[in-house]
């Protein structure tokens, strides 16, 4: 029989410190961590609103496969169903549940929520080249609207100066505007009733079409003939006074 130890003696109490102090530190930094841990879970859970919350919770159930402790998958499995089998008498039918879609808005059946909406919408993005292009448009046809109406002021004045100088005829039709040219044709001959809205229609297109072409030959005409500038609004004396005084030949000189 072996001598019992003293417990009295320094052996046996140093053994019994170095046993049960180490365990007792790690037990507390366990649990330390675990209430850390719980604690910044509870904090993000407060920070998140309510329905993601719930929906974060749903989703993780629905996840979750049903085991024998279900009544209704118990009795399945005693009916010889196996986890991952298709249902059927061929074993050819669904192997995953319905999908459960819960409506979270207000809106009527069929209409989007605002998330899928969002993610729809995110979908189409624009590229830089896209917008370059869009911005190009957007400054040409803003271009173009001001060379029309230019265009259109430049067709009055001509016909202004021209009337002045006694001409009954434009050197070119469209030097004048389409009312006074309309006018020269009814007096010289019956309209066709029939094509006559055609015609101011395609008449019209024509001249949004060209409008920036033209602008440049007739105010040439204009200045060649009367010395005359659009946008200085005036008829100079000669050609001398026109280079010193007009700033130059478009509108952006000006």
């Amino acid at each position: 029989m072996s001598e019992e130890d003293d417990y009295m003696s320094d052996s046996f109490i140093n053994k019994c410190v170095e046993d049960v102090k180490p365990g007792l530190i790690n037990s507390r930094a366990k649990q330390r961590l675990i209430d850390i841990s719980k604690k910044q879970s509870d904090e993000k859970l407060k920070n998140k609103p309510l329905k993601v919350v719930e929906a974060e919770r749903r989703n993780e159930g629905l996840n979750v496969a049903l085991d024998s402790a279900n009544k209704g998958f118990a009795l399945l499995q005693k009916m010889g169903y196996k986890p991952g089998q298709g249902i059927g008498k061929d074993q050819a039918g669904r192997i995953e549940p319905v999908e459960i879609n819960l409506k979270s808005n207000r809106e009527g059946l069929g209409r989007k929520s605002p998330a899928k909406k969002f993610k729809s919408s995110s979908e189409v993005t624009i590229t830089q080249e896209s917008v370059l292009d869009y911005r190009r448009q957007k400054a040409k046809d803003a271009e173009n609207k001001r060379d029309l109406i230019d265009f259109l002021r430049c067709q009055r004045a001509c016909h202004t100066l021209d009337t002045v100088a006694n001409k009954e005829l434009p050197d070119e039709k469209w030097y004048w505007p389409q009312i006074e040219m309309k006018k020269l044709e009814e007096a010289n001959e019956e309209e066709d009733d029939e094509s006559s809205e055609n015609d101011q229609e395609e008449e019209r297109e024509e001249l949004e079409a060209q409008a920036s072409e033209r602008l440049v030959l007739l105010t040439k005409y204009l200045r060649d003939t009367y010395n005359y500038c659009l946008w200085c609004g005036t008829s100079f004396d000669d050609e001398k006074d026109f280079k010193e005084f007009c700033p130059g030949l478009t509108r952006n000189d000006h």
